[in-house]
């Protein structure tokens, strides 16, 4: 069958034959796609495969995500199908015929927002695209608004991959612990002139480096002996190996002399491992000069599992949608923001629900909204960045949470100017992580009480009975909170997140300042969905008041009937 590594007539062989190969050579992918595989040697490579090329591809199918379609929804709840009936209009009025995914779902409303003669610059952002820990990479923005270009958010420098540019991991020196790795890597981000020369930050996710260059490039030369002192083993299906504690970079060609320098002075190291061509092929080096051998990217592409079926999404109950939303500002006066420049200013929410998936992912996106909010940006002027995160077996959940947030940007018009999906093979949670950016805020507001003799009010957004905010009155709320903060009638705020209101009082204290609470209508501790505590110096807002910001004296105590208020 074989000589010197190779399947020889391999794209000549049967059915019969290829099932003795997949025993003999312990391959698991399917005949009928093998069968395909081996025609697209045959008649497009024109040569015989490489063993280990063939057990490559078979880690590389085993690995890498599928990507699933869904030709049929079902749902118990009415809200929900109401707005997948709206999502399809959309997509028949986008002249969209493919199947819808969780990605087409999440880009409908941009996409619908633009055709309907919304302003939305198609300018690069990337901060919701990196590794958590890469963070601090996409903190150099610069921002443009006027009348005649709208909202426009640019990372600098332009991530765009060109030709010659090259892929390196960034790795530990010997005997680096993990904790020092992390930290080598932080401080390597955490500077703008590192960070400029640095195009992309990637993590090797399920489908490894193959994935990785598939998704970040046309074309690749790829050098295996730069990879065989930085895998664990440097066989060929290894490149299809996730490896999470892995960073790559990718920076233009002059840049990395300089790039290594500065890694080697936190003692960290470069090895470059490929380079981006514009020829949809990747080449196998054996070492920088001998071509081991290549292979078309369609071959690749063939290989990535699509699946089209219906999806049930789990219901969403009756009760109101309690789950734990972690939320940020980004502002100036703290460590992990730079991100006020220019008036552009970031709030994020993240969120990893267990159940009613659209009304969480409603939320979720309304957190950030209403910071901006009262903040000073106009609802109208904000753009999203979404990032999706989850499992194989979670599709139905994925595509209620892509809904919910269709549902949000299409009832307040809210483009997303960056979406990212990533389905993992593995078992995993379902994460969603949305951020709102605004190139018309005002600086941004403190959090804790300003000054004594304040009044304290609250407004929540009215919920429509099937627990969904009236989004009639949310829209009205959130201009009313821009007026306010324009009018410079707030001087803190804070949003109250799947939290009481005695516990947000209690976060807002300061040292010096407190809370007299005055509304005599008290409230449990239970968790509230959603509301905003705004410290105010005039007494006619349209919102209940509780209570007045005091001086404390003594110890801190709770005092607190306090009572939800609607807007």
């Amino acid at each position: 069958m074989n000589q010197k590594g190779k399947v020889l007539g391999f794209g000549r062989y049967s059915e019969k034959m290829i099932d003795d190969m997949k025993q003999n050579l312990g391959i698991a992918m399917p005949t009928t796609l093998l069968m395909r595989v081996a025609a697209h040697y045959r008649y497009r490579e024109r040569r015989d495969p490489f063993i280990e090329e063939l057990r490559m591809l078979d880690a590389f199918f085993a690995h890498v995500p599928p990507f699933i379609s869904i030709h049929e929804l079902c749902t118990n709840d009415a809200f929900v199908a109401r707005t997948y009936t709206d999502v399809m209009e959309k997509f028949r009025e986008l002249d969209k015929t493919e199947p819808p995914t969780v990605s087409s779902v999440l880009s409908t409303a941009s996409e619908s927002l633009r055709r309907a003669g919304k302003r939305i610059s198609g300018a690069q952002y990337t901060f919701g695209s990196l590794p958590r820990r890469f963070v601090a990479f996409a903190e150099d923005l610069s921002v443009e608004s006027n009348a005649e270009n709208g909202l426009t958010v640019r990372s600098t420098p332009n991530p765009s991959v060109n030709t010659n540019d090259i892929f390196a991991l960034l790795r530990p020196t010997d005997g680096m612990t993990p904790d020092a790795y992390n930290g080598a890597l932080s401080s390597f981000f955490a500077t703008a002139d590192r960070r400029s020369r640095v195009k992309k930050v990637l993590s090797v996710e399920d489908g490894g480096l193959l994935a990785l260059l598939l998704a970040n490039t046309t074309g690749a030369k790829i050098d295996l002996s730069r990879l065989s002192n930085t895998i664990q083993s440097c066989g060929l299906p290894n490149l299809a190996a996730a490896d999470p504690d892995a960073c790559v970079v990718c920076l233009a060609l002059r840049d990395y002399q300089t790039v290594s320098q500065q890694a080697a002075d936190l003692s960290l190291t470069v090895h470059p491992f490929a380079s981006a061509t514009n020829e949809s092929r990747f080449v196998f080096f054996k070492d920088q000069t001998h071509v081991e051998f290549s292979l078309e990217t369609n071959l690749l592409r063939l290989l990535i599992p699509h699946h089209t079926g219906s999806a049930g999404l789990p219901s969403e109950g009756t009760d109101a949608a309690i789950e734990p939303i972690s939320h940020t500002l980004r502002r100036k006066d703290t460590k992990e923001a730079t991100l006020l420049q220019n008036g552009l200013l970031l709030a994020s929410a993240t969120l990893t629900p267990q159940k009613a998936f659209f009304r969480n992912a409603i939320d979720a996106a309304l957190v950030p909204a209403l910071t901006l909010s009262a903040n000073g940006a106009d609802y109208a002027d904000m753009g999203l960045t979404l990032s999706l995160t989850y499992s194989q077996n979670q599709t139905p959940a994925a595509i209620a949470t892509a809904l919910g947030l269709y549902r949000l940007q299409a009832e307040l018009g809210i483009p997303a100017l960056f979406a990212q999906t990533e389905q993992k093979s593995r078992e995993t949670d379902l994460k969603l992580t949305v951020s709102a950016v605004s190139a018309n805020a005002l600086p941004p507001l403190p959090s804790r009480f300003a000054e004594a003799h304040h009044a304290l009010y609250c407004l929540a957004p009215t919920r429509d009975p099937d627990e969904l905010p009236d989004f009639a009155a949310l829209r009205e709320m959130l201009s009313y909170l821009t007026a306010l903060s324009r009018a410079n009638a707030i001087k803190s705020f804070y949003v109250v997140c799947r939290e009481s209101l005695p516990g947000a009082i209690r976060s807002m204290r300061t040292e010096s300042l407190s809370c007299r609470i005055t509304d005599d209508i008290w409230a449990c501790e239970e968790a509230l969905p959603l509301a905003i505590l705004i410290e105010s110096d005039r007494t006619d807002l349209r919102a209940r008041r509780i209570g007045t910001v005091i001086e404390r004296i003594g110890a801190p105590r709770v005092e607190e009937k306090l009572s939800q208020s609607s807007f």
